[in-house]
């Protein structure tokens, strides 16, 4: 299973930090990123892990996975 990359805390406009977990393919230098952002926490499933039909939503380290191997980095 893919773990994140590292953990980095993103200063917001307001003073709150937001926690984000950072996943980047062993050569990231230069690839896109999908950022996804959720006021839910970033523990919790979001959109990017179900889809309609889907007997259950799929892990955070499958859709980063996928992400990957379509050589994007993925930070949430």
């Amino acid at each position: 299973m893919v773990k994140p990359t590292f953990l980095a805390q993103v200063p917001m406009a307001d003073g709150c930090s937001l926690a984000t977990d950072i996943y980047l393919p062993p050569s990231a230098a230069g690839l896109p990123v999908i950022l996804e952002r959720t006021p839910y926490g970033r523990g919790r499933t979001d959109q990017s892990e179900q889809a309609a039909g889907m007997p259950r939503p799929r892990d955070r380290a499958t859709v980063a996975s996928a992400y990957m191997a379509a050589g994007f980095a993925y930070a949430v």
